[in-house]
């Protein structure tokens, strides 16, 4: 009996420790700030967001995931319902980044803001002290390359920033960092079904047998988002018959709705001349990229007895990046609807770092039978 009762005291203690124990930090750059601030409970903190800190009079927002990582802290600049109306990976930045900028002389500010090519436009870092939370804020992008955030008050600028759409500078990790992430991350991600509203067929026009959603392109017109469908007993659905191979392939890569159960296995190629296996469900892949907000879009290259070759681009122009997989989609997988995808992965590849004058000729146009009616594809913002 007594052995019993300090076996279940043993099993209450670990699963108290899962769910209060310390909080590690999603970043380095969120750690090293958590020991400057010297918050003594921000190690205990639970998942959600936290506002009851200051920091030189003006309060805190902390955010604590799922898994018990601290993955934002920074100045309270923006209420919650403004991130929940308009989703912006621009608000954590402005937030973290003015507060390392008050932990730093004026000088080293000055230098901090020209190695980061962040701009000053109006006002000054102090105003923020002065918030009162009835000022207004604008984003813009500047001809996708850069944003600028501004606060208004009285219908008056009162601080305005630049800065470069450099993912890098967004998240403050360099780019060994965040492939280390994307590994960490990828590996605990679970597919929901959030996202299968996005590729629902339209009725089209008529009574053909085929349509196309178009999606728009990338880059060049042969890299595509388009989705084709086919009309079935109980409607319409994403086609997948091997009789329609680059349609079916197209739609393998670009949805996780099309029929048929496939692998993923990647091999990721790291900074440093280094790479790493991940294997995965070529649906959640699909799902993990639209949930940080990427656009798919997917090239065929070559077709040959065994497999179709090609890559995709999860594009995801609000950070400033795309992640590139150069895909070998084997004839088996598409006959049978079941089977393994392998391909090289490059991820959070700058934005302005990739040129259509590299792609101009090594794609082809995915053409099958005229059968069909074309639509233009609606999407989600």
């Amino acid at each position: 009996m007594k052995r019993i009762g300090y076996a279940l005291m043993i099993v209450l203690c670990l699963t108290s420790g899962f769910s209060y124990g310390r909080v590690t930090y999603a970043t380095d750059r969120l750690q090293a700030i958590a020991t400057r601030l010297s918050i003594q409970e921000m190690d205990t903190l639970s998942p959600g967001i936290h506002t009851g800190f200051r920091f030189r009079r003006h309060p805190l927002t902390i955010r604590v995931n799922r898994w018990n990582e601290v993955e934002h802290i920074g100045f309270r600049l923006f209420d919650v319902s403004v991130r929940d109306s308009h989703p912006s990976p621009v608000y954590d930045f402005p937030e973290r980044y003015l507060l390392e900028l008050s932990f730093l002389s004026e000088a080293d500010r000055l230098l901090k803001t020209g190695i980061d090519k962040v701009r000053l436009e109006t006002g000054n870092t102090d105003a923020i002290y002065n918030f009162t939370g009835s000022e207004s804020f604008r984003i813009n992008l500047v001809e996708l390359l850069s944003y600028r955030v501004a606060w208004e008050k009285n219908s008056k600028e009162i601080l305005a920033l630049s800065f470069p759409m450099d993912y890098q500078l967004l998240s403050g990790c360099n780019a060994v960092e965040l492939e280390r992430n994307f590994v960490r991350d990828i590996s605990r991600f679970t597919a929901g079904e959030e996202f299968n509203d996005l590729f629902f067929a339209d009725e089209p026009d008529n009574e053909e047998k085929y349509y196309i959603r178009e999606g728009g392109h990338y880059l060049v017109d042969a890299i595509r988002s388009d989705l084709y469908y086919v009309k079935a007993a109980n409607g319409w659905e994403l086609v997948s018959d091997a009789s329609k191979l680059y349609w079916s392939v197209s739609n393998m890569m670009l949805s996780p709705c099309t029929p048929g159960t496939y692998d993923l296995e990647m091999e990721l190629d790291e900074y440093g001349y280094k790479s790493e296996k991940i294997s995965l469900g070529l649906k959640e892949w699909i799902c993990f990229c639209l949930k940080a907000g990427c656009t798919p879009y997917f090239g065929i290259k070559a077709n040959n007895d065994s497999a179709v070759t090609g890559t995709a681009f999860m594009v995801n122009p609000a950070g400033g990046y795309c992640h590139m997989l150069s895909a070998a989609i084997p004839l088996s997988c598409v006959e049978a609807r079941r089977g393994t995808v392998r391909g090289r992965l490059f991820v959070y590849i700058p934005l302005h770092n990739v040129s259509e004058k590299y792609f101009k000729f090594d794609y082809t146009s995915v053409k099958e039978n005229k059968n069909k009616t074309t639509q233009k594809k609606k999407r989600t913002e």
